[in-house]
């Protein structure tokens, strides 16, 4: 055996060992410590409440707050590189991202939209809608939606399940 091939062969077994001790409770917070750029996976297939439908973040501008152009989607699947697969910090914001989505689904499904102005996925999904996507024009209002897909309706069939208030944007 070469020293290369010992190196890759340690480095592999290092990896899996990580993997393995992150998913025991005991060891969780000792691998993060060393993990710090966050190489080892985590594996969450039976979360205590697992993902069972998608959303989509959707939103529409106003030049005057009279007259609205289309809804447009905010893709949050990012086109992946081949190195990604080693160094990929804008999973963190993505993942955020996906996080704020579906904890203002999970708020207004238990509770309805009544204060939801007021709480963090609300105000951080509305600070994306504004500063996040390219535009055109700059706009003098925006809103946006949230849609809901179950998973076992057809591809296409998403259910709105929350509208924003209308937001003045200033100069973005």
């Amino acid at each position: 055996m070469t020293v290369g091939e010992g190196l890759a062969i340690g480095a592999l077994s290092a990896v899996f060992l990580g993997t393995v001790l992150r998913l025991v409770p005991a060891f969780q917070a000792a691998v993060a410590r060393w993990d710090v750029l966050t190489l080892l996976p985590e594996w969450r297939f039976f979360a205590p409440k697992p993902g069972r439908g998608d959303h989509a973040l959707l939103y529409r501008d106003s030049p005057d707050g009279s007259t609205w152009g289309a809804w447009t989607e905010i893709s949050v699947q990012a086109s992946r590189r081949w190195h990604h697969f080693i160094w990929y910090p804008e999973r963190r914001a993505k993942k955020a991202l996906l996080d704020y989505i579906a904890a203002l689904a999970a708020r207004v499904a238990a509770t309805g939209s009544e204060g939801v102005e007021i709480t963090s996925p609300y105000l951080a999904l509305l600070n994306f809608v504004i500063t996040g996507p390219a535009r055109a024009t700059s706009p003098a209002v925006t809103q946006f939606l949230l849609l809901l897909h179950d998973g076992a309706a057809a591809p296409d069939d998403f259910v709105p399940m929350f509208v924003s208030k209308q937001h003045p944007v200033a100069g973005r």
